[in-house]
């Protein structure tokens, strides 16, 4: 199943309530050990799905070269800005589809990271999105994937379209898609990368400790 959401995320970021503006601890950890042993100048690295670039923002700040691809140009915008805003200088920031071909050379850069992206299309478009991530990463290096789990608690909240896909009706993302991916769907997802570290991701709320409240999947892997 095709569904391309450009309306749906162009009306998202500009109205720029639920946006975030920090990067994810898993994301700065990766990153700063990866660092650490290998050094950040001249590494490349890609945030496909970027939204409004905080993991372009921690990129920069760490040095790297950084590059990123979202369907929404609203969300572009808000990227460019606070990249001027805090002074850091990126490679790149442009508006894409990246279930399409990406506008990139095989083999091109060090790290690509996908921070609830792939998880937000039909799962049909996220698998090309996904080859194509693996083409323009450079052999032995790394991808960094958040991909929402089945049981989230978010899954409560919509219309189901397709197995473990829904359309949300919560009043941040209404209107977009959510897929919820399981435990097989993971395995063969990234199945053509060579597994660093994986594990669930379940934050509980402290009034409801026996309630998973999000739960995510995190996968750190390496092109064989």
């Amino acid at each position: 199943m095709s569904m391309i959401q450009k309306n749906e995320w162009e009306q998202f970021f500009a109205a720029n309530v639920s946006t975030e503006w920090y990067p994810s601890e898993h994301c700065v950890r990766m990153l700063c050990s990866y660092r650490k042993e290998f050094g950040s100048a001249g590494k490349k690295i890609l945030d496909l799905g970027c939204g409004n670039g905080r993991h372009v923002w921690l990129a920069a700040k760490e040095g790297f070269d950084a590059y990123g691809i979202d369907l929404s140009q609203n969300a572009i915008d808000l990227a460019r800005d606070w990249m001027s805003r805090d002074n850091l200088a990126y490679k790149d920031l442009r508006s894409g589809n990246i279930a399409q071909a990406l506008p990139y050379e095989d083999n091109f850069f060090d790290i690509i990271i996908s921070y609830g992206a792939l998880d937000h299309m039909a799962l049909d478009e996220s698998k090309k999105a996904i080859s194509e991530a693996r083409r323009v990463l450079k052999p032995r290096g790394l991808i960094f994937l958040k991909l929402e789990a089945k049981g989230s608690f978010t899954s409560s909240y919509g219309r189901e379209i397709a197995k473990n896909e829904l359309i949300l009706d919560k009043p941040a993302e209404k209107g977009i898609l959510q897929h919820f991916f399981d435990k097989d769907e993971v395995a063969d997802f990234v199945k053509d990368f060579i597994p660093v570290k994986s594990f669930r991701d379940d934050a509980r709320r402290f009034d409801d400790m026996e309630t998973n409240y999000q739960s995510r999947w995190i996968f750190i892997g390496k092109k064989q």
